[in-house]
């Protein structure tokens, strides 16, 4: 019953912080090309990539979490509004604590969205 509750209280919230926000254009030249994108990529692959994979590596976990990899640079690349919702923002990743995403590292997600929405032309 708690765990049920959690959730219908924890989904909505996930839900309100998703809305809004800019989007950076497809046409822009956007985050793959900002200040920062090698630095994200480094920290993808030290505290994201050993679940987003395609053989997970974390124990207990058989299959790559939401159906979403993070093993390529870019499958990194082009999913900064991704990144900046699910860890900037929300802090719904990672999940539990498990692998620690100090503030300095959400701040480098966030403005590495920012450069690419600042980038984007409406």
């Amino acid at each position: 019953m708690t765990w049920g509750a959690t959730a219908a209280i924890f989904l909505p919230i996930v839900r309100l912080s998703s809305l809004g926000g800019p989007e950076p254009s497809a046409q822009a030249p956007g985050p793959a090309a900002a200040p920062g994108l090698a630095e994200v990529e480094a920290l993808v692959q030290t505290r994201c990539a050993m679940c987003h994979a395609a053989a997970p590596l974390w124990p207990g976990l058989h299959r790559t979490p939401g159906g979403v990899r993070l093993e390529a640079a870019a499958e990194i690349a082009g999913q900064p509004r991704a990144f900046h919702l699910q860890a900037a923002r929300s802090h719904a990743m990672p999940p539990g604590g498990r692998i620690w995403l100090d503030a300095e590292a959400r701040a480098l997600i966030a403005a590495w969205y920012r450069v690419g929405a600042v980038q984007s032309p409406g």
